[in-house]
């Protein structure tokens, strides 16, 4: 097999609003089975849930890493400050969503989790799209 790579510019984002996606790797990419890695950006002032929500909870673990910028990513109701270079391990079952910090930086994180199947963003993209990846052009991704 020979190795892939995949820049975040070169991907569709998927979502809008205050957080989009970028699939970097899910199974179809990798072209065997793989872990899951997400690039994501939370606009300024904005967050993953609405204000109020207690967020969304996975079955499996998840771990985000911060790219750039600050955030209080909040874990059953509890923040959790997250900057550049901090890891976050999220066991499954924990309720969570982030609030960028920031009123005029975007904040970027790197989300990994072991299985495409139990993610519900990664379900809704291929449930819009017919697949998991499609290039920024709208194309669809050949791997």
């Amino acid at each position: 097999m020979k190795y892939k790579v995949y820049n975040p510019e070169d991907i569709m984002p998927f979502g809008g609003g205050q957080y989009e996606t970028r699939l970097l790797l899910d199974n179809y990419m990798a072209g065997e089975k793989a872990v899951n890695v997400n690039h994501g950006t939370v606009s300024p002032g904005g967050g993953t849930e609405a204000p109020g929500s207690p967020g969304v909870a996975h079955e499996t673990a998840e771990v985000y890493f911060g790219v750039s910028g600050e955030a209080d990513v909040y874990l059953d109701g509890q923040p959790v400050y997250m900057k550049q270079g901090t890891l976050l391990y999220i066991p499954g079952g924990t309720r969570h969503y982030i609030r960028n910090r920031s009123q005029t930086e975007p904040f970027v994180l790197v989300t990994i989790w072991p299985d495409e199947e139990k993610n519900k963003t990664h379900a809704a993209r291929v449930k819009a799209w017919g697949t998991s990846y499609r290039r920024a052009d709208g194309s669809p991704g050949v791997v």
